[in-house]
């Protein structure tokens, strides 16, 4: 389930980044050639910080026991909260600063810049709360039944 959020995150990324590239290219507004060239740097990163929250730690070996089985499903877990919690300042904000920035560097300063703004603001923080909202009602359950069952395993073998 990760791996294919990942994946589907990481694919359109990249087709952003590709996007906002191509504005950048073509753009002669100073403003909104700043937000493209934020919007790919910001997408760019999206990517490696994917990748390297999943890639941190390494799957159990299918030899393993169950208590060293439990110990790494709970460290990747902690990953995948802890990214979840924090998405706020590596997605969001990013991609919200420089979608605006291209948006005022097109449209100018105006009632319509700032509605798209409050829309902007609106729809991250939909994007924060489903975040939360899923690291409180399925991850840390099973973070919560991995460790209750870890701590079973270590007191049965005392």
């Amino acid at each position: 389930e990760i791996f294919t959020r990942d994946m589907t995150e990481t694919i359109v990324a990249l087709i952003l980044a590709v996007f906002f590239g191509m504005m950048f290219v073509g753009f002669d507004m100073p403003l909104a050639k700043a937000g493209a060239a934020a919007a790919v740097a910001s997408c760019l990163y999206i990517v490696y910080r994917l990748h390297r929250t999943r890639r941190g730690v390494k799957p159990s070996r299918p030899d393993a026991s169950v208590r060293d089985f439990c110990g790494a499903e709970i460290e990747r877990l902690d990953r995948q909260i802890q990214q979840s919690r924090s998405i706020l300042w590596w997605y969001i904000a990013p991609c919200m600063i420089s979608v605006n920035l291209v948006f005022f560097g097109l449209a100018g300063f105006g009632w319509v810049s700032a509605g798209y703004f409050l829309f902007t603001i609106l729809f991250g923080w939909g994007v924060y709360w489903l975040n939360q909202y899923a690291v409180r009602k399925s991850m840390l359950p099973v973070r919560d039944e991995l460790v209750g069952l870890l701590a079973e395993l270590t007191q049965a073998e005392t």
